[in-house]
């Protein structure tokens, strides 16, 4: 294998499994990231799970002994939020998920609403009803002139 030119420019570190297990820090994920404090190498933590606000999963961190701040992480929410946002500002948009998703759309400047949205945007929702599901499912097809 080619040994690389330069030294990385920036990290993009996962959470779940390579940081921690469950509420479980994994061992040196602590120093691991002291270090790269410490070399000034930039970095975000980010993860898939939509559930939660940066600001919680920094809290997280910090619990486990792991400094972080909301700053430093990044969200699939935050992520498709921004995505919807940037093909449409001020979007209408149909929420299944949880308050992590809901504040990232908030926060990307769109609009929640539970009648005709221009978007639905799903999540992980742990208290999914079928109505919410048939509901997005009307909007989508609404959108699509089926339904």
């Amino acid at each position: 294998m080619k040994k690389p030119d330069a030294a990385p420019k920036g990290l993009l570190i996962d959470l779940d499994g390579t940081l921690y297990h469950g509420a479980r820090r994994i061992d040196g994920a602590d120093a691991f990231i002291a270090d790269l404090r410490k070399a000034e190498l930039p970095f975000r933590f980010v993860t898939n799970n939509s559930s939660a606000s940066p600001d919680v999963v920094a809290h997280r961190l910090e619990a486990m002994g792991i400094a972080a701040q909301a700053r430093d992480v990044c969200t699939s929410a935050q992520a498709a939020a921004r995505y919807i946002a940037e093909e449409r500002p001020g979007a209408r948009v149909f929420v299944i998920g949880e308050d992590g998703l809901r504040e990232a759309a908030e926060e990307a400047g769109l609009v929640l609403t539970e009648r005709d949205p221009d978007y639905v945007l799903q999540g992980i929702d742990r208290k999914l009803t079928y109505d919410r599901i048939a509901a997005a499912v009307r909007h989508i097809l609404r959108e699509r002139g089926i339904y």
